[in-house]
């Protein structure tokens, strides 16, 4: 019989004595975050070194991901969201319904409170900024959730307004859209693949490098 190595080969550190409880890593999805994202992994490591190893991949992750959230955030644009129900001359493929909803206060109080001598006119202001926000915030799920479902472009968009609460202190602003995968983006703009397929890219990898954090790491 194959006597048991008491030592890793990695580090040299003793394995399985009263005084160490370290053991050989052999769980398949920690080896392979490890063979992907550390410069030159050993074969073989014990949970000592291997842990070491763990956050050096850590590391690499979520430096990844911030570089790739940077592109999502430039080029979350590019998915193109229209009223439209049948857009001319595109070639897609419809997903799902998409929604997307945001509240925010409407601060009537403190606008009163704060003496303005143009209550009417500021107040108007403060609202359509904030409705603004409300927008673009619903605009943004609306793109993420559908490329989260594979798709590019979004169609039949419609957006409500709501004043909410017991003293209608709050506006709600909801969104609704069909997220579809647009086969010919071209149709609509020369750059605007070129643009999808990094956005798109991006979005794949960062979903993969969740996907590690949360199975191996």
């Amino acid at each position: 019989m194959k006597k048991e190595k008491n030592f890793c080969p990695n580090c040299q550190r003793s394995l399985g004595t009263r005084m160490s409880q370290r053991t050989i890593i052999t769980d398949e999805n920690i080896i392979s975050a490890i063979n992907e994202f550390c410069d030159s992994p050993p074969e073989i490591f014990c949970s000592e070194c291997g842990h070491e190893l763990i956050n050096q991949a850590k590391w690499k992750i979520q430096t990844e991901k911030e570089e790739n959230q940077n592109i999502i955030l430039d080029l979350l644009d590019s998915v193109i969201i229209l009223s439209s129900h049948l857009p001319l001359n595109w070639d897609y493929t419809s997903l799902s319904i998409v929604t997307a909803q945001t509240t925010t206060g409407t601060g009537v109080v403190a606008e009163i409170a704060s003496g303005l001598t143009d209550f009417f006119g500021a107040q108007s202001g403060v609202f359509n900024k904030k409705i603004a926000l409300g927008e673009k915030s619903c605009f943004s799920q609306l793109k993420k959730k559908t490329l989260d479902l594979g798709g590019n472009a979004i169609i039949a968009a419609d957006i409500d307004y709501s004043d909410i609460g017991a003293s209608k202190g709050m506006i709600m602003v909801c969104m609704t859209g069909t997220a579809v995968k647009l086969h010919n983006p071209e149709i609509v703009s020369k750059s605007l693949q070129n643009n999808l397929n990094q956005l798109i890219k991006a979005h794949t990898r960062n979903k993969y490098l969740e996907s590690i954090e949360n199975t191996a790491l």
